[in-house]
């Protein structure tokens, strides 16, 4: 029980301090290294925790991501849907796979993002794909690193 609500909690602060680092603001030259924080984090939690963190988390926190951006509402809920959504359809593949191949996932992912939040919102700007793509990457070897090691045993003593 306790593992549950500490795994819980981690992941709870942890959607927090992404979403306020997605909403941080940059200054001009490193906007286009912005890593797309809170996708990765919502990505790493539906993977570790599917049960928990599924779907239905992606949702939420893609809208309190469109609110607090003032994006049209639904946007980012509907990126964070999808990405979550593909990564539990291949969860399996996903687990074994070495943690920089799944960072070239997940920098697929980013790709993915910027590339619907463009056709929804066409004034979202074309630079900044290849950066981006390279920051997620990066940010999600940095982000397993960090949490994988402390959520790893609660899962098993679970």
């Amino acid at each position: 029980m306790r593992n549950e609500v500490s795994l819980i909690l981690m992941m709870l602060s942890s959607l927090l301090l992404a979403l306020l680092l997605e909403l941080l603001p940059l200054p001009h030259a490193l906007n286009a290294w912005r890593a797309p924080w809170l996708l990765v984090t919502v990505v790493f939690w539906s993977l570790q925790l599917p049960a928990v963190a599924g779907i239905g988390t992606a949702w939420i926190a893609g809208l309190f991501l469109d609110a607090a951006s003032a994006a049209p509402l639904g946007t980012h809920a509907l990126i964070f849907t999808l990405a979550s959504a593909l990564s539990l359809a291949l969860r399996r593949l996903l687990l074994t796979l070495s943690v920089f191949q799944q960072a070239i996932w997940m920098a697929a992912l980013s790709v993915a993002q910027y590339g619907i939040l463009l056709l929804l919102l066409p004034s979202a700007g074309t630079s900044g794909l290849l950066q981006t793509a390279l920051s997620a990457a990066l940010f999600w070897i940095a982000l397993h690193a960090v949490l994988y090691p402390w959520v790893r045993p609660r899962l098993r003593a679970g």
